[in-house]
């Protein structure tokens, strides 16, 4: 019997710490673009993509650390040509409204022991590279429907913005028009050569 309350007690008390820690963001991500600033896309200049980084880390360490966490990024319609994923994703959707659903399940299973849980010490990071369609300052990379889902202690469950980064899109300089260099001739020189002219017109 008294077995039996110390594991209820163990339980009540690990719920209660469970709750406690789910009141803050159990999860946290940066997002960065490395270059910033590129040209629009296929337009024959370079660069004409971005390489997008996305670094999520967990809290906590044990059971207490969330677990089943899942990556669920989802561009802009004008963020074009996702490819060469460090990680490959579970799915990548290509939405009606022209946005890409590209989506990583349980990433905990990537870092550190390799399992369900994603703990203080343990950064989930991957990237890829895009490229734009528009012209434009500060495009944020993703929608508001980029998101972090998680689960943590017995029933709980919880939902964190992936963070946002922004590229700058820039046209291609014109294409500069060659000039024909100019010939300076002396005096002289001209004077015979119209001479030589009216001599062979007669």
């Amino acid at each position: 019997m008294l077995k039996k309350r110390g594991i209820l007690i163990v339980v009540l008390l690990l719920c209660f710490t469970v709750s406690a820690v789910s009141a803050y963001e159990m999860i946290s991500s940066e997002k960065s673009v490395c270059p910033e600033e590129i040209y629009l896309n296929e337009s024959g200049c370079m660069p004409d993509t971005t390489t997008v980084t996305i670094e999520v880390t967990g809290s906590g360490c044990g059971i207490l650390a969330p677990y089943y966490v899942n990556l669920v990024e989802v561009t802009e319609s004008y963020i074009v040509g996702e490819a060469d994923f460090s990680i490959t994703p579970d799915s990548v959707v290509e939405n009606g409204d022209g946005t890409t659903t590209m989506t990583w399940l349980n990433i905990g299973q990537y870092v550190g022991n390799k399992n369900k849980f994603l703990t203080k010490d343990e950064t989930f990071v991957v990237t890829f590279t895009a490229g734009s369609d528009v012209l434009g300052e500060d495009l944020p990379v993703d929608t508001e429907e980029a998101v972090i889902t998680y689960r943590y202690g017995i029933w709980g469950e919880g939902c964190v913005l992936v963070d946002q980064a922004w590229l700058d899109v820039i046209k291609c300089p014109p294409t500069p028009v060659p000039e024909f260099p100019t010939v300076a001739l002396p005096l002289s020189m001209i004077v015979g050569l119209l001479g030589a002219a009216i001599v062979l017109r007669r």
